[in-house]
């Protein structure tokens, strides 16, 4: 348990700020952590490369790697919606 929050501490200090900030907006910021952790190898990949994934540009980018939206419990049109904010905020796809 304390490893599982130790991941979830290292993803919010290294995630972008206007990551961040569209995720606790649509009260999603547990959820894209959870989908994060289990959806992706994030604990064999990216454990002691998490900066480097949040390095990916344009931000929007991060969302769409994190995990397939398809397969969480929020579904496809819940990330993307966020996906589609983010492009409005930094002005990329």
């Amino acid at each position: 348990m304390k490893k599982k929050n130790n991941l979830r501490h290292r993803i919010v200090i290294n995630m972008p700020y206007l990551l961040l900030e569209t995720l606790i907006r649509n009260k999603a910021l547990s959820l894209y952590i959870s989908n994060l952790i289990s959806g992706r190898e994030i604990k064999v990949r990216y454990e002691n490369n998490i900066t480097e994934f949040f390095s990916i540009k344009p931000i929007s980018r991060i969302l769409m790697y994190s995990f397939s939206w398809s397969n969480t419990k929020e579904g496809y049109t819940f990330w993307h919606d966020m996906y589609d904010e983010l492009c409005d905020k930094c002005d990329s796809q």
